[in-house]
C-alpha cells in the first residue's frame, strides 16, 4: 500500500514547527507531539485493521485558528504523516466560507497472505511454464507438486487505502439567495482476495489489484424569502477502474483443450457516470400549515467493452456464434418526487400527509447470447437472455401527533406502499404499516420513550417462470421465496428511558426487538429475530473524580430452510429438506476513570474496552445425517492508561500505556492452508490469509501545547 505522499509530509512537518515555533499572537490553537513504542506477539492486521499504530516520533493532532483578511481561518490536522492522516482548511467571512478536506483511510486485511503467482502486472497474474507442464503431465503428483511450490509462495500483504479529497465553496451573494459548490475525489487502490473457479474441484483464491477513482461533483442554489423557500441542485458523478480485466494461469495445465483452459479470465467492475437534477419548495401557508415538495430526475450509463465468450482458445464454436454487440450499452433513468403537507391546526395536535414515488427504469437493451463457456471450459450453445432488472415503488403515508398535557406526547402513523419489480419473481407487492409511539417525561430529569410498528407485506402476483432457464427447465426451486419480496409479517419494538441528574449524573436505557416472520415461504428465509439491550451512564462523583460505562448485548437469530438434490441437476420432487438455525451474540462493555490527583496539575485516566460475538449453527436434515458447524467466537479487548500533567500553563506531557487481545476460535478462518484439503486430491489454492490471535502492548510520551 502506498506510503504518505512526500507533499503532505513537508506540509505538516512545516505547519507543526510553525506552531510549535512562533505562533502570531493573535492566533490560538493546540498541537500534540510524542513518541510511542508498540509490540504485538502476532502479525494479525486486525491491530491496525483502519489505522496506522504509530512506531516512534508521531504528530497526533494540531488545530490553528487566526484572523485573515477581515476573515476567520481554521487548520486542523490529525495524525500527520501516517496511512490514517487527515488534514483540513477553513476559511469563513460574514457571506461567505470555504473549506477543504484531506483523508487517507485505511483498510489492513491480512499481514501474513502468500501467493504462488507472479503479478506481472497487477490484473495478469502468472505461474511458471514448467510447474503448469508437470502437473499437466504427471496429474497423480499434483499434490506433492503444488505443496513444494508453495512453500516458498512470497509474502504478499493485502488490504487498501481510500484517499478521500473535498472541498467546499458557499455563499449569500444577495438577499435570501444561497449558493453552494461540493467537489470531492476518491482514490482507492491495493489488493484484496478474490475467488476463481475453473470448476468445483478447481478453485483458486486469486489477488484482486483495486485502483479506482470516484468523482462528485454537486452545485445548489437556494432561494427564502418570507413564507417560501426554492432550491435547485445538480450533480454528477463518475467511477473509473484502472483494471477492468483479471486474468489467472490454471496451475493444472498449460496448453488450452476443450473442458480445461490454460488460463482463467474474470471482468472486474466497469466504469459508469451518473447525474441528477433536482428541485425543492416549500410554502408558509395560513393557519400553522406548511407543504414541502421535491423532484429529481437522473441517469446512470455504463458502457464498458465486453470480453470475448472464452480465453480458452481451444473452444472454436463462439467463432460460429459471435457476440451480439461490443458493450451492454446499459442506461437507467431515476425519477423520484417527495411531497409533505404539514399542519398544526390546535396547538396540541398537529398531523402530517406524505407522499413518496421512486422509479429505476432500465433502459439497457436486451441481449441474447448464443451460448456460454462454464469456467472457460466448454461451449455449451443454450442461448441466455440479459434481464434488465427495474423497480418502482409508491408510498403514501399519515403522521399524527397528540399531547394531551405538557408532559405526554402520542404519535401514530399509517402508512401504505406498493412496489413493482420487473422481471423479478413477485412483480407486484403491497405493505400496510401501522405505528404507535408514546413519550412521557413527568420530571425535566427524566424521560421515557416507547415505539410499536406493525407491517405486513404481501405479494399481489408470483410468476413461476422467473425460476426457469430459457430452454423451460427450472434452475430453483417452486416453493422458494426470497426474503426481500417474500410475504412478511413483521413487528419491531423499542424504548429508552433516560435519567439526568443535572451536570452530576446521566443513564439511559434502551431495548429493540424485531421480527420478520416469513410464514407463507416454504424455502428460504423463515424467520428473522433480532434483540438488543443497552445501559449508558456518567457520574461526576465528586470534583475529582468522573466515571462512565457501557454495557451492550445483541442477538441474532434466523432460521433458513433449502433442499437437497443428489445430482447437479435440480429435482423439484426431491423430499430430503434441511434447516439451518444461525444465532450470533454480540456482548460490548466499556468504561473509563478519570482522577485529577493533583488540583490543576495531574490528571489520571483509565479506560477499558470488551466485544465478544460468539455463533451457534445448527444443522438438520430429512435423513437426520446433519450435522452442527463448530461454534465461533471472537473476542476483542483492550485497556488504556494515561497520565498527565500540567508543566506550566500552555504545555501538558502525558505518559501512556496500552493493552489489547484478540481471541477467534473460528474453523473456516484459522490456519488457512495453502492448499486445499490437506489431505486427499486437491480442489483448491487459497491465499493462507488466515486470522491470528495476538497480544499487543503499546507505551507512549506526548507532549501537548497550547497557545
Amino acid at each position: 500500500m502506498r506510503r504518505p505522499s512526500a507533499l503532505w509530509g513537508v506540509f505538516a512537518a512545516g505547519l507543526v514547527a510553525a506552531l510549535w515555533i512562533s505562533p502570531a499572537s493573535a492566533a490560538d490553537g493546540s498541537i500534540t507531539v510524542g513518541s510511542q513504542w508498540w509490540d504485538q506477539t502476532a502479525p494479525e492486521a486486525k491491530y491496525q485493521e483502519f489505522q496506522e499504530v504509530p512506531q516512534g516520533a508521531f504528530v497526533e493532532s494540531f488545530l490553528y485558528r487566526d484572523r485573515l483578511w477581515n476573515g476567520q481561518l481554521t487548520a486542523w490536522g490529525d495524525h500527520a504523516i501516517r496511512t490514517d492522516q487527515s488534514y483540513g482548511l477553513s476559511y469563513r467571512r460574514p457571506r461567505w466560507r470555504a473549506d477543504a478536506e484531506y483523508r487517507q483511510l485505511p483498510h489492513n486485511l491480512s499481514f501474513v497472505s502468500r501467493t504462488g503467482y507472479t503479478l506481472v502486472d497487477p490484473a495478469t497474474q502468472l505461474l511458471p511454464d514448467s510447474l503448469q507442464r508437470k502437473n499437466q503431465t504427471t496429474p497423480a503428483a499434483y499434490n506433492a507438486t503444488m505443496t513444494d511450490f508453495l512453500k516458498l509462495a512470497r509474502q504478499t500483504d493485502l488490504g487498501l487505502r481510500t484517499d478521500v479529497t473535498q472541498a467546499r465553496l458557499k455563499g449569500r451573494p444577495g438577499r435570501g439567495f444561497q449558493v453552494e459548490l461540493k467537489g470531492s475525489r476518491r482514490n482507492r487502490s491495493g489488493m484484496k482476495p478474490y475467488g476463481g473457479s475453473f470448476g468445483f474441484s478447481n478453485a483458486i483464491e486469486a489477488i484482486e489489484p483495486i485502483r479506482q477513482t470516484m468523482a462528485e461533483g454537486v452545485g445548489t442554489v437556494s432561494y427564502t424569502r418570507k413564507r417560501v423557500s426554492a432550491e435547485g441542485s445538480f450533480d454528477y458523478s463518475a467511477f473509473e477502474n484502472d483494471f477492468s480485466t483479471l486474468i489467472w494461469d490454471n496451475p493444472k495445465t498449460l496448453t488450452d483443450v476443450v473442458g480445461t483452459p490454460g488460463k482463467g479470465r474474470l471482468d472486474l467492475y466497469p466504469d459508469n457516470q451518473s447525474w441528477r437534477a433536482s428541485g425543492k419548495m416549500s410554502v408558509l401557508l395560513p393557519r400553522r400549515t406548511a407543504f414541502t415538495g421535491s423532484l429529481s430526475y437522473g441517469q446512470t450509463t455504463q458502457n464498458d467493452k465486453w470480453l470475448p465468450f472464452t480465453i480458452n482458445t481451444a473452444v472454436l464454436a463462439p467463432d460460429t456464434f459471435p457476440l451480439p454487440g461490443s458493450s451492454t450499452n446499459a442506461k437507467a433513468l431515476m425519477t423520484t418526487a417527495n411531497a409533505r403537507l404539514t399542519s398544526h391546526p390546535l396547538p396540541n395536535v398537529g398531523g402530517t400527509a406524505r407522499y413518496y414515488w421512486n422509479k429505476y427504469d432500465n433502459r439497457t437493451p436486451f441481449w441474447t447470447l448464443s451460448g456460454q463457456v462454464p469456467y472457460d471450459g466448454a461451449w455449451n450453445g443454450t442461448d441466455v437472455t440479459s434481464h434488465p432488472f427495474g423497480n418502482e415503488q409508491r408510498v403514501i403515508g399519515l403522521d399524527v401527533d397528540w399531547s394531551p398535557i405538557s408532559k405526554i406526547a402520542l404519535f401514530g402513523t399509517a402508512e401504505r406502499t406498493d412496489r413493482k419489480h420487473r422481471f423479478r419473481e413477485a412483480p407486484k407487492d403491497h405493505e400496510t404499516a401501522f405505528e404507535g409511539k408514546v413519550r412521557v417525561r413527568p420530571r425535566t430529569w427524566l424521560q421515557a420513550d416507547a415505539r410499536y410498528r406493525h407491517g405486513d407485506r404481501t405479494i399481489d402476483e408470483f410468476d413461476e417462470e422467473d425460476y426457469k432457464n430459457d430452454a423451460g427447465q427450472f434452475i430453483e426451486q417452486q416453493l422458494l421465496r426470497r426474503f426481500d419480496v417474500a410475504e412478511r409479517m413483521q413487528n419491531l419494538i423499542d424504548a429508552s428511558l433516560s435519567w439526568s441528574g443535572g451536570e452530576r449524573a446521566t443513564v439511559e436505557l434502551t431495548f429493540a426487538y424485531l421480527r420478520n416472520e416469513y410464514d407463507q415461504s416454504t424455502f428460504g428465509l423463515l424467520d428473522e429475530l433480532r434483540r438488543s439491550a443497552g445501559v449508558d451512564a456518567t457520574l461526576h462523583a465528586t470534583a475529582r473524580v468522573d466515571l462512565a460505562g457501557n454495557i451492550g448485548w445483541a442477538r441474532v437469530h434466523s432460521t433458513q430452510r433449502s433442499r437437497e438434490s443428489s445430482g447437479a441437476t435440480l429435482v423439484q420432487s426431491d423430499s430430503t429438506n434441511w434447516q439451518a438455525r444461525l444465532t450470533d451474540d454480540f456482548i460490548t462493555a466499556g468504561g473509563s476513570i478519570a482522577l485529577e490527583a493533583v488540583p490543576d496539575r495531574l490528571t489520571l485516566t483509565t479506560s477499558y474496552f470488551y466485544d465478544r460475538s460468539p455463533g451457534i449453527y445448527h444443522l438438520t436434515n430429512f435423513k437426520g445425517t446433519g450435522r452442527d458447524l463448530p461454534g465461533t467466537v471472537y473476542l476483542r479487548q483492550g485497556v488504556g492508561v494515561e497520565a498527565r500533567y500540567v508543566l506550566q500553563e500552555g504545555f501538558d506531557v502525558a505518559g501512556r500505556w496500552m493493552w489489547e487481545e484478540y481471541n477467534v476460535s473460528d474453523f473456516a478462518t484459522e490456519d488457512v492452508p495453502l492448499l486445499f484439503p490437506t489431505t486427499g486430491a486437491s480442489n483448491a489454492i487459497f491465499l493462507g490469509d488466515s486470522i491470528l490471535d495476538y497480544h499487543a502492548n503499546s507505551v507512549a510520551l506526548a507532549i501537548t501545547r497550547t497557545f
